[in-house]
């Protein structure tokens, strides 16, 4: 099975939900804390509740879904289908259950900034310089892997149980901090810079 694959969920949102003003902001660390959750766990439902969201819509055609907030408050969320997450190919997708495994923030949608701008992890804010961001990236204890055109630089986090997650961040020259995406790693082969080296003993 392809890990590359994954599931998503779209959610209908009354207008602005997110970016009300009289919202609490979205606390990134705490929802870094949350990855690997199923859709079911009472944290991940009071999202739907709190957004007066529709039930969750799978696209089958191309086998990806996604719950997009980008154009009313700018954040996404990515689940996977419980087959891909196990990597269990005797089991039909769409039949398990939904693991929360990734994040996105923005500061903007086109020339539009948000009302509400939620609370970016690892202590970075929007505006912060590249230089700024790199330095609270690495006092997080984030491992750089690698700059990619655009201003977008990708690294590598452990969580405190061990479970290890992708950062990648996207830094404007003149804006500073505009983006950031969180994906956990569970196999996925575009994450495959992920994977723990293996040790010596284990290669023979």
């Amino acid at each position: 099975m392809n890990l590359t694959t994954l599931f998503c969920v779209s959610l209908a949102l009354t207008a602005g939900a997110l970016a009300h003003p009289l919202k609490p902001a979205l606390d990134g660390e705490r929802f870094i804390q949350l990855l690997g959750a199923t859709y079911q766990q009472p944290a991940i439902q009071a999202l739907q509740q709190r957004f007066a969201a529709q039930p969750p819509i799978m696209d089958y055609e191309d086998a990806t879904a996604h719950w997009y907030f980008y154009d009313s408050a700018g954040v996404d969320f990515t689940f996977a289908d419980e087959a891909i997450f196990t990597d269990d190919e005797a089991e039909d997708i769409g039949t398990g259950n939904l693991y929360f495994t990734g994040i996105d923030f923005y500061a903007r949608s086109a020339d539009r900034a948000f009302q509400r701008q939620h609370i970016l992890p690892f202590g970075l804010r929007y505006g912060d310089n590249y230089a700024r961001a790199v330095t609270k990236m690495t006092q997080a204890g984030a491992l750089p892997h690698q700059q990619i055109s655009g201003g977008e630089s990708q690294w590598a986090v452990k969580r405190a149980d061990g479970q290890r997650y992708a950062v990648t961040l996207t830094v404007d020259k003149t804006s500073g901090v505009t983006a950031l995406k969180i994906r956990l790693y569970h196999g996925q082969d575009y994450l495959s810079w992920m994977r723990p080296a293996e040790s010596p003993t284990s290669q023979k």
